[in-house]
């Protein structure tokens, strides 16, 4: 893996620990990693950024809308990218559309 892809492989993992709630330990743990492992790409990465904390990053809503949504309908399956995106996607939604819109994805 490129430096470069690295670089951005741990600041969505930055943003998903923020995201999931956990602490940074059990986050590491989940994911099995060292703990100093995090910290010394969060330091290095911190560097690099002029010291900018993650905090500043703002997140944008994009929705993305079909015609034929029943309105008012609630959402069954979630997905969250590796670099921290959200899908939400409508408990009747064909699954040919959902293939067709998890294929763009890649």
């Amino acid at each position: 893996m490129k430096y470069q892809q690295k670089i951005k492989h741990w600041q969505s993992l930055f943003i998903q620990q923020q995201n999931s709630g956990l602490s940074i330990s059990d986050f590491c743990k989940q994911q099995k990693f060292a703990t100093s492992t995090f910290y010394a790409w969060k330091k290095r990465i911190a560097k690099i950024d002029g010291d900018q904390p993650l905090q500043t990053q703002k997140q944008q809503l994009i929705p993305l809308l079909f015609e034929d949504v029943p309105e008012h309908q609630n959402t069954s399956l979630k997905l969250t990218t590796p670099t921290g995106y959200q899908l939400e996607f409508y408990e009747g939604l064909p699954h040919q559309k959902l293939n067709r819109i998890l294929s763009m994805l890649k």
